[in-house]
């Protein structure tokens, strides 16, 4: 899950470039798949992430985690975010909705 969560922060810093204190969301979801164990020879992990689906405030991620090496996928995942304003859920701010849209051709964009 930290491995995830930091590929999510990097993503966000890519792709959105806003400054950590003002991404208000929430993690409402997480679902790992894990497929085989990583160990110490693996030296390096890498993860996949990118936005799949967008609805007015939620947002769905997905992540591939796999040693540098290319071997097949340690562990597979998907996550729902929702982003909030004052603890209440709150529409997806137009700039993000644009900025994911913009990096992520293949987007779903429907709503909640």
């Amino acid at each position: 899950m930290t491995y995830l969560e930091q590929a999510r922060y990097q993503y966000f810093d890519h792709v959105l470039d806003v400054p950590y204190e003002e991404r208000e969301m929430v993690l409402a979801n997480l679902e790992i798949d894990f497929l085989r164990p990583l160990t110490l020879s693996d030296r390096t992990v890498t993860i996949a992430c990118g936005v799949v689906a967008i609805g007015d405030s939620s947002f769905r991620m997905r992540y591939c985690v796999a040693s540098a090496e290319g071997d097949d996928p340690a562990a597979t995942a998907e996550s729902v975010l929702v982003t909030v304003e004052d603890g209440q859920s709150r529409s997806i701010p137009s700039r993000w909705r644009e900025r994911f849209v913009e990096f992520e051709p293949d987007l779903d964009v429907g709503t909640d």
